[in-house]
């Protein structure tokens, strides 16, 4: 592997543990708030913080699978070049955005399809 790729893949790494972290201090916080101790304002309360932590949750999954994406397209491909076209990913990008496996004009166009 080359030094570059050695380099993204430590910061892959490094976005992963902290991700890794974040998503289980949301999960015990989400835990503790089932217990129902308190008056109906309470209860609300703990609620809507369960149901914010399950979407932080959820966001944090979404980006750990495209880590573990780009990760593997190190090992696997060129990691300079984009999955759908097949062109060569801006270097601007890959610094920015080491994980992205698309262009610019690719991305774009998977998000307005709604395409992650």
């Amino acid at each position: 592997m080359q030094r570059r790729e050695q380099r993204v893949v430590e910061q892959l790494r490094g976005r992963r543990a902290l991700l890794l972290r974040r998503f289980n201090e949301h999960r015990a916080r989400a835990a503790a708030h089932t217990k129902e101790i308190g008056d109906p304002a309470d209860q609300a309360r703990d609620e809507l913080e369960r149901g914010i932590d399950q979407v932080l949750m959820e966001l944090e999954q979404r980006e750990l699978e495209r880590l573990l994406d780009a990760e593997q397209k190190l090992h696997d491909e060129d990691p300079n070049t984009c999955r759908r076209c097949g062109r060569e990913i801006d270097p601007r990008r890959l610094a920015a955005r080491p994980e992205s496996l698309l262009c610019v004009d690719c991305a774009g166009e998977a998000e307005r399809q709604g395409v992650h």
